[in-house]
């Protein structure tokens, strides 16, 4: 592991909590070429808590909305990643967007860049009605800075393990 990567793991380590896996249920990320997975949910410095609610006006007893996971891969980039195992709908999508948006805003805050945020679902379940508004939505997110991928499990898979439900963010 080289500084520049012990260093970005170093500041990340000072506020998060580190997990063994990135998963929801049964879907999970690869673990190939990751250095570290940190997770809000598992701990989380409590002036990170306070400044997200500030920054999204929520009052004291209530608790920002976080990502599943932070990834470091071996290259040095970071990726927040939020997975929904089941059928994303519209509004679903909206909801994960913003907990990925409070992920990338904790890496911000520790002058660390987010290289691509990810919210990964395994089916997606949006009716005719809503097709066009759901692609424009899409295009807004790629826009974003750093991008947010909507990307379907079955993309992000090694394509050398067919029968997984894992996926790949360190290539």
């Amino acid at each position: 592991m080289n500084n520049e990567i012990g260093e970005i793991i170093k500041r990340l380590e000072e506020v998060l909590g580190e997990k063994e896996n990135c998963q929801d249920i049964d879907c999970r990320l690869d673990k190939k070429n990751v250095a570290k997975i940190f997770s809000p949910e598992k701990g989380i410095d409590e002036k990170l808590v306070k400044l997200l609610r500030n920054e999204q006006l929520l009052s004291s007893n209530e608790n920002p909305n976080l990502c599943d996971c932070i990834v470091v891969c071996r290259n040095g980039k970071i990726f927040v990643i939020e997975i929904l195992c089941g059928k994303l709908t519209f509004k679903e999508l909206q909801s994960k967007k913003k907990q990925v948006r409070n992920c990338v805003f904790i890496v911000k805050h520790l002058e660390l860049e987010v290289e691509r945020a990810y919210v990964i679902y395994d089916r997606l379940n949006i009716n005719n009605h809503d097709k066009l508004r759901f692609e424009r939505y899409l295009n807004s997110l790629q826009r974003e800075r750093p991008p947010v991928s909507v990307r379907r499990l079955d993309e992000l898979k090694d394509p050398n393990k067919k029968n997984t439900k894992a996926f790949l963010i360190c290539r």
